[in-house]
């Protein structure tokens, strides 16, 4: 008995669980009542194990289509997925063997297919998001417990029923690191700067521009003095003036 018990619970109770998984239906949209020993079993294999070790002994090379193709030949096999998580719901659990109270329904899908898994667990990490439409990354390490009926979403009443393996077991995440926050802008200040900068160079620019125009001096062209107005006077003839008569002069006068 103390060999055995060295044994992990799922060896240990292995035959129990495969006579009862005799009475399980694949493909069906509804858990049956038949179903729930071998189901219920499941959890408590999933509660009972350390999760590192759960996680050590999986199965890492198990496909989607191993698991629809040969059902049978997997069931109660304990597998390792890593999921695109796009959907946890949750619904309180009818009285059971397991002690369980609330179900996680975990949809996503693999890498390596685009089809969903549908893993069950009893608990969610910390800080987990849950809803109908979610984004995470996320490993699930369960036992498969048989292809499992559904409707896609928007589906019609007569419409033919999708399969997805269903697996017990357990989530594991971590939470993406939130970006570092960004240190205190002070953008502001250097533009500031720059614009005092700009100030105080145009403003000595047009200093230096003005004191540098060159003054604009308008010369004569001759000296006038008294002799030259004095023979202007005597070279102009007072009829090209077009003076009023009482204007013109005389040059008796």
């Amino acid at each position: 008995m103390a060999a055995e018990s060295a044994f992990p619970i799922d060896i240990q109770e292995r035959p129990e669980f495969l006579e009862e998984a005799q009475a399980i239906t694949d493909n069906a949209l509804e858990l049956q009542s038949i179903e729930m020993p071998s189901y219920w079993r499941l959890f408590r294999w999933i509660k009972s194990e350390d999760p590192g070790a759960l996680r050590k002994r999986s199965h890492k090379t198990v496909k989607f289509h191993d698991l629809i193709l040969h059902p049978a030949k997997y069931r109660g096999q304990l597998v390792h997925l890593e999921l695109n998580v796009r959907r946890i719901l949750s619904y309180p659990a009818p009285q059971n063997s397991a002690g369980v109270e609330t179900v996680y329904e975990v949809w996503g899908f693999s890498d390596e297919s685009t089809w969903l898994y549908l893993g069950l667990t009893s608990e969610l990490p910390a800080g987990m998001p849950t809803g109908a439409t979610i984004n995470e990354r996320a490993s699930f390490d369960g036992y498969f417990f048989k292809l499992q009926g559904y409707h896609e979403s928007g589906a019609k009443p007569n419409a033919r029923a999708l399969k997805t393996p269903l697996l017990v077991g357990r989530l594991s995440w971590k939470a993406a690191p939130k970006p570092a926050s960004a240190p205190r802008s002070t953008g502001w200040m250097f533009a500031l700067a720059a614009i005092f900068a700009v100030f105080i160079i145009a403003r000595t620019l047009l200093r230096l521009t003005a004191r540098k125009r060159p003054t604009v001096v308008i010369r004569p062209s001759a000296k006038l003095d008294d002799d030259n107005v004095q023979k202007w006077l005597e070279d102009v003839d007072p009829a090209d003036l077009d003076l009023p008569a009482d204007n013109r002069y005389s040059s008796d006068a």
